[in-house]
């Protein structure tokens, strides 16, 4: 009778743990984890699929009960959403492995791919790679005769102007395409019963967003040159076609070839847990959950003891204001200017792309230019029938960069706090006068 019952004991466990986790998530993760994406979803279905084609391999130890234990300790020193993001899914899948069985390294990768974290570095670290996807389209039509020019990510085409947003389809299909490529390699990993190691994963991998690039650069040459519009039947007929044709057709390719020629045997060998290992593993748990409980507290500690709104000495004009997450706003009847303080090398940035976006923004004409002799980020922001221009750079008081690497490196030898200034005007000579105004007064030194 106790021998039948184990089974139900085993499994209540685990369904005890994972509502705390759930619990967890709902607390301090409701708003970093965005559910109804189409990444996230897809996400969800790709862990199905791996997790299901995974079956049969022996039962993990304790490896992610160590992992958990010490992403929550770096929680507390480091209070931020995503390392409880990494913290509680760590310990997640301490709870899998412990109760069906071990986990592939496929399986920590669909996670990475659907955090809001690598959306964020996508979003912000491909805006170099559109300018210069920018450039090689239009040198492609210009070497077809074309009359050709690229203007930051404007293309202009024998009179008509192209934008390579960041809303585009295709720039938005990388995670889409890396995805894809994980659910492909573990179907075939369960048809060859072969898997691969991770050296040879991180290269397929590699190929993928090679893939991806490519596939972008023949789509804007395709909608440019046939002057397909945004809003048609054809843009997205013609995104579809060219993902399918440059990404998913090599990726079939390239991993049913890859794990013929370098996969090694699945152990497909299973293995059970006695009574004494149950115990203590329950006990782990137990501690695990301690440990993930007390790092929800440490970043709601965090997001409750805000530091006071910036203090500005040159304010003359303006009128200020402090927003959510400490930003500072600046504004009079000739700008709008944003203030928004970072935390630390490892913090979001409030990035503008994202943050007018979200307002129903889009951005237009995106390049670099010299304002008042200082190298900003410049793009024309479009609603409706209305249009802003605004610019944007990184600034501590002594130094200023528009490189993400540059400050986060410069904060982490400990410079001085960086924050992103942000600056919006009516027309193109307002903001110029605004930008040399704001760096003039020198009122970043002022903080």
């Amino acid at each position: 009778m106790s021998a039948a019952l184990k089974p139900v004991r085993v499994q209540w466990s685990a369904v005890f743990f994972l509502l705390g986790y759930m619990a967890i998530c709902c607390w301090q993760l409701g708003d970093y984890i965005n559910r109804t994406s189409t990444d996230f979803q897809l996400g969800m279905l790709t862990l199905l699929i791996v997790a299901s084609s995974a079956r049969g391999n022996k039962k993990g130890g304790w490896r992610f009960a160590a992992a958990a234990a010490g992403m929550a300790v770096g929680t507390v020193f480091l209070p931020v959403k995503t390392m409880l993001y990494a913290t509680v899914l760590l310990a997640v899948f301490f709870v899998a492995e412990t109760y069906v069985g071990k986990m592939s390294v496929l399986s920590l990768l669909v996670i990475i791919l659907v955090s809001p974290l690598c959306r964020y570095l996508m979003s912000v670290f491909s805006f170099p790679i559109r300018l210069s996807l920018t450039n090689q389209v239009s040198a492609l039509l210009s070497f077809t005769g074309a009359n050709a020019v690229a203007e930051g990510n404007i293309i202009i085409y024998n009179g008509n102007e192209f934008s390579v947003d960041p809303a585009c389809m295709g720039l938005y299909m990388l995670i889409t395409s890396l995805l894809s490529g994980v659910m492909i390699v573990a179907l075939q990993q369960k048809k060859y019963a072969r898997t691969l190691r991770a050296g040879w994963l991180v290269a397929y991998l590699i190929c993928i967003v090679v893939c991806n690039i490519v596939c972008n650069l023949c789509r804007i040459f395709i909608l440019v040159y046939y002057k397909i519009l945004p809003g048609t039947i054809m843009h997205d007929v013609a995104g579809l076609l060219c993902f399918m044709l440059y990404v998913i057709v090599p990726v079939l390719v390239l991993s049913g070839w890859m794990i013929k020629r370098f996969g090694e045997e699945a152990n497909t060998k299973q293995e059970k847990c006695g009574e004494n290992k149950y115990s203590a593993g329950l006990w782990m748990h137990a501690v695990v959950a301690a440990f993930c409980l007390v790092a929800a507290i440490a970043v709601s500690d965090r997001s409750q003891n805000k530091a006071a709104g910036l203090v500005f000495k040159n304010t003359a004009g303006y009128t200020l204001s402090t927003l959510r997450n400490n930003i500072t706003k600046m504004e009079n009847s000739h700008s709008l200017i944003y203030i928004k303080p970072i935390a630390g090398f490892y913090s979001s940035d409030h990035h503008p792309m994202i943050c007018w976006s979200g307002s129903g923004y889009a951005f237009t004409k995106v390049h670099t230019a010299y304002i008042a002799g200082r190298k900003v980020y410049a793009g024309v922001l479009t609603k409706g029938d209305e249009k802003l221009y605004t610019a944007w750079w990184y600034d501590n008081g002594d130094k200023y960069t528009i490189e993400q690497w540059n400050w986060r490196w410069e904060m982490l030898k400990g410079s001085k706090p960086y924050a992103l200034v942000n600056i919006t005007a009516a027309n193109d000579g307002e903001l110029t006068q605004q930008v040399q105004y704001f760096i003039e007064t020198g009122s970043i030194k002022n903080l």
